[in-house]
């Protein structure tokens, strides 16, 4: 088996063209057409945790993986992998998540997923360093079969002390992606990553609507009033970058997912954020030209706008 570098729906980079999900449609070589861009094989450990006592989402972390079918690549198989890519099992029913065979999801009947929850895995193997692979088997005799491998996640034990200075962002598909050529509405399908950084330093903001009466005078017509936040990463690879902001190679998804819910473990933050849902309306790129690695600085703001006030006579 052929183990190649990720190209959805397509072929290794020894031929001239490689094919779209489902159609015969020429791109160009390198193009990316899925949300799973976790899967880049990177060589780093994100911070990954589980509680086997408290089964609160708080406490515990889980992936989303999601991969189409197509007709180059008729059969995709999980496996849950360790620290040096020995296979410990197949996702393929409810020892670790909940497993989505083909047919699962309405508006992607030629798709497969798993969601994997931590707390299942660290119950039956501990602690450690896990990976998960994506196999694609072919039945076209000119088409290699492949495989991807995820970054690593290094699983541990939740403690606040142990999730110090890392921040959860959870987020969920619910609409149609046109590049991706992939169809969430009605599924709230949801994945996560966390990475080593700080979220907080509310930024209140005023909207206010008002109208010049006779007089002259500014008169009231509603004040509104939400924060801006700023969410900073530490150093990042590749396959977190690509979940954030667009390149050349991958289709970016999850800054502009339908649902964006933060959480910041950092025991030295003034506030207390759990399950925050924000809108992301600023990606800037800090780069680091010593490294491979870039961090960011993302601005979000308050998807709930409650505090409002409006004057009525």
């Amino acid at each position: 088996m052929a183990i190649v570098k990720r190209f959805t729906g397509g072929i290794n980079q020894e031929k001239s063209a490689m094919l779209t999900k489902g159609k015969f449609e020429a791109v160009a070589l390198g193009e990316d057409f899925t949300i799973d861009n976790i899967f880049s094989g990177c060589p780093v450990n994100l911070p990954t945790f589980a509680d086997l006592v408290d089964d609160s989402n708080y406490r515990n972390d889980y992936l989303g993986i999601f991969e189409n079918e197509n007709v180059i690549f008729n059969e995709i198989n999980f496996f849950l992998l360790d620290e040096d890519c020995n296979e410990i099992a197949s996702l393929n029913d409810s020892t670790y998540g909940t497993f989505f065979n083909n047919g699962s999801f309405a508006n992607n009947t030629k798709s497969k997923g798993y969601y994997l929850e931590w707390r299942k895995v660290l119950a039956l193997h501990g602690p450690g360093i896990y990976k998960i692979k994506k196999v694609f088997k072919s039945q076209i005799v000119i088409f290699d079969d492949k495989e991807e491998c995820s970054c690593n996640f290094d699983l541990q034990f939740f403690s606040d002390e142990c999730a110090d200075n890392t921040v959860k962002m959870e987020y969920v598909y619910d609409s149609y992606y046109i590049n991706s050529q992939e169809d969430f509405r009605g599924e709230n399908w949801k994945s996560m990553f966390r990475v080593h950084g700080e979220f907080g330093r509310p930024q209140p903001q005023i909207e206010r609507s008002s109208y010049l009466n006779t007089n002259r005078q500014i008169t009231d017509i509603q004040d509104k009033m939400y924060n801006e936040y700023t969410f900073e990463t530490e150093f990042v690879p590749h396959c977190i970058s690509s979940l954030l902001i667009p390149t050349q190679d991958n289709n970016s998804l999850a800054s502009i997912s339908d649902e964006i819910f933060i959480t910041d473990y950092n025991l030295t933050n003034h506030f207390s954020f759990v399950k925050l849902p924000v809108f992301i309306t600023k990606i800037k790129p800090v780069d680091n030209s010593s490294s491979n690695k870039i961090s960011y600085q993302i601005t979000a703001e308050d998807r709930n706008r409650k505090n409002v006030k409006r004057k009525v006579r």
